[in-house]
């Protein structure tokens, strides 16, 4: 048997547009209340990505918000092991669709996982595995094309990937250049006040470099919001902005892989860390 129940009277957020943030304290207690009994016995059918906010309204998770919301609702109840379907085998180090010779995980530790959505990786919303982590549940994403497939599991036990390049592709960056009007040096003052408005307006910064008198980030292309940052900067910075551009993120990097990956591509920012590359290139994937 089965019985359906309206995700909007299990999970509560704040207000915040299309990334809503769950209160987990009221959310748990609610699911465990409602849940707890009846899932012993039935099925429990419910909608994923929506919710809602202290006055009633109807809010959203985001982007693959329905993972999120399978997520929240295996760590409330204690689940054994959360599974997810995908139109994939599992999870792989690239896109297959842009990449080819990927590769498929059997199993990912729980710091892989959340670093690769991180960085981009659409396969599972960024916000999933820290629910399940919190209570050391399994996650395994399968695919509904074919199902007797083992999949990707992502366990607390799990080895961490430390060889195979894991190549990530983000689309619509947007490249922001923030300097001093008087070409004083950038100090910390000035990127307190740069990062009040990040905070002010949402922004999503994905990485950042400063030089003597330049400070340089790209961040998701979020249409009016990133216009009105830009606006808010303007009165006291000088700002200037490329837009249209991608970010190639490469964990285990290697510089063969580096070279095949960025040959005739256009750089126009460049980060490097022992295990992971990043570049902001024109778009060319």
């Amino acid at each position: 048997a089965h019985i359906w129940y309206d995700a909007r009277e299990l999970i509560f957020t704040d207000n915040l547009y299309r990334e809503a943030r769950v209160n987990f304290e009221r959310t748990n207690v609610v699911i465990r209340q409602q849940l707890s009994k009846i899932i012993e016995d039935k099925v429990i059918l419910t909608q994923g990505f929506i919710a809602s906010a202290q006055d009633g309204t109807f809010t959203t998770l985001g982007r693959e918000g329905s993972d999120y919301s399978a997520s929240i609702f295996s760590a409330a109840l204690n689940a054994e092991e959360l599974v997810i379907w995908k139109d994939v085998d599992g999870i792989l180090n690239a896109d297959p669709h842009r990449f080819s010779g990927t590769i498929k995980f059997d199993t990912l530790s729980y710091q892989d996982a959340v670093e690769m959505t991180y960085y981009g990786a659409s396969v599972l919303h960024p916000k999933t595995i820290k629910p399940v982590e919190n209570k050391h549940i399994p996650l395994q994403v399968k695919s509904f094309l074919n199902p007797l497939a083992e999949g990707t599991y992502i366990l607390s036990n799990a080895k961490q990937q430390t060889e195979t390049p894991i190549i990530i592709l983000k689309e619509n960056q947007v490249l922001i250049s923030i300097s001093t009007k008087n070409l004083s040096f950038i100090a910390e003052e000035n990127i307190r006040r740069i990062f009040e408005e990040v905070v002010r307006y949402g922004i999503k910064v994905n990485t950042m470099q400063n030089s003597a008198i330049s400070f340089v980030i790209s961040v998701d292309d979020m249409g009016q919001k990133v216009k009105d940052f830009e606006a808010a900067l303007n009165e006291e910075f000088a700002v200037s902005q490329t837009t249209d551009l991608q970010l190639l993120t490469v964990k285990n990097a290697n510089p063969e892989i580096i070279d095949q990956l960025l040959k005739e591509k256009n750089i126009l920012l460049e980060l490097r860390t022992p295990k992971t590359w990043q570049f902001v290139i024109n778009k060319s994937f």
